[in-house]
């Protein structure tokens, strides 16, 4: 290879290297989440709070979930000014837990049983659903040992179920 050749590699892999940062780190135009109820009511995007029977909710006798805080707003994005919101006519339900009790979730556990229906976490203690419609007074799903999301659920890999109630 000449200094041409060597030259010419090196500025592509520069020149892609910047534009993957500057993208992957720019917050324009992606999905965003509340931190919590306080945030969602001042973006204008909160819908009603949700609670638990009893907290720590007990799924069985090995795992809990800490609700903190669960709450159910319109699905948003960043727009230029990340002050500003852009809102969606779908929604999400984001539950503020402890990190210790969501762990293993999504590999060892899953919260639903249903590629449509289903919790995620998405930072190491929030937990967030989607929904293309606006969900019932109670939310409830089924947990299963592993993550199938496709076909039926053998029984014996349901381990419990996690309810939520709109709080009143």
């Amino acid at each position: 290879m000449n200094n041409l050749d060597l030259k010419l590699i090196s500025n592509t892999i520069t020149i892609s290297f910047l534009l993957f940062f500057s993208s992957c780190y720019s917050q324009q135009g992606h999905n965003g989440t509340s931190e919590n109820i306080e945030e969602s009511k001042k973006r204008k995007v909160f819908i009603c709070e949700y609670t638990v029977s009893e907290n720590p909710f007990r799924i069985n006798d090995t795992l809990q979930i800490t609700v903190v805080e669960a709450w159910l707003e319109k699905q948003w994005k960043y727009p230029k000014d990340p002050n500003e919101t852009v809102i969606y006519d779908e929604f999400q339900l984001i539950i503020n837990s402890k990190e210790e009790d969501i762990e293993g979730l999504d590999v060892k556990w899953s919260i639903g049983v249903d590629a449509n229906k289903y919790i995620r976490t998405c930072s190491k203690s929030d937990l967030i659903s989607d929904f293309n419609y606006l969900p019932t007074d109670t939310i409830e799903y089924l947990v299963q040992k592993g993550n199938q999301f496709k076909g039926e659920v053998p029984k014996e890999n349901i381990i419990g179920r996690f309810v939520l109630i709109k709080k009143r």
